[in-house]
């Protein structure tokens, strides 16, 4: 099996405009390192400059040089649900959408800030999977709650739980998915350190280099080296 997991970062650029660099992993699993879980044979691709398909055509080039699709039984591709996410099923054969359960705890949060006690009702009839009585339970919320700021959050929350339920489902239709998404680790690791943990203003060509060198360096390449390489080759 292999496994897919996306995320974008969110960079200060001028004129109080955000960049979204995209970040794309492949990984086999993981395994026990001490008291990490170390992912096998990973692999990174991410920039800001590409549109969705050609990134994700980027990785199903990856993924074809990389692997026989034919001894390869599922691939799954993990995140937060976004459009351009999902497009990877359109592009990577056998992948199936699973919703990474970091921002769905953010959306019940969301919705249960001012009835704490329906948390574990969602959950409890999340974790049945049970979309009618989850259905049930954010309609509760919505006709409780009076204030029209938090009742549009609440709405937000139900609706993106109902439209991502495919990808919730697929915890109980198949149970052999790898239960846990660290995409936003990887992008705090690849991204956050060099461009948004701290105060700093990029621009889009700034932002998808440095999203560059950061795939690559990740991926075990060497900076040097590969400038000597070039100069090298351009001296030729």
């Amino acid at each position: 099996m292999l496994y897919i997991e996306a995320d974008e970062d969110h960079v200060s650029e001028r004129n109080n405009r955000i960049g979204m660099p995209k970040l794309i992993y492949v990984h086999e699993g993981n395994y026990h390192k001490g008291n990490r879980n170390i992912l096998k044979n990973l692999h990174y691709i991410g920039c800001l400059g590409k549109n969705s398909e050609e990134l994700w055509l980027e990785v199903a080039e990856y993924i074809d040089k990389k692997y026989d699709m034919k001894n390869v039984e599922k691939v799954y591709i993990c995140g937060d649900g976004a459009l351009w996410i999902k497009e990877g099923l359109n592009w990577i054969e056998k992948s199936k959408f699973v919703l990474d359960r970091f921002h769905l705890l953010k959306y019940i949060n969301q919705a249960t800030v001012e009835f704490p006690q329906y948390k574990s009702k969602l959950w409890y009839n999340i974790n049945i999977y049970d979309p009618i009585s989850v259905e049930n339970v954010f309609k509760d919320i919505i006709e409780k709650t009076t204030d029209e700021k938090r009742k549009e959050k609440v709405i937000d929350s139900y609706k993106y739980v109902m439209r991502q339920w495919e990808g919730i489902e697929i915890y109980e239709t198949d149970g052999e998915y790898l239960s846990g998404c660290s995409a936003e680790g990887h992008i705090s690791h690849v991204y956050a350190d060099r461009m948004s943990s701290r105060p700093r203003t990029w621009c889009d060509d700034g932002i998808d280099k440095m999203s560059r060198i950061g795939t690559f360096v990740s991926n075990s390449g060497k900076i040097y080296e590969e400038l000597i390489k070039n100069k090298k080759a351009n001296t030729k």
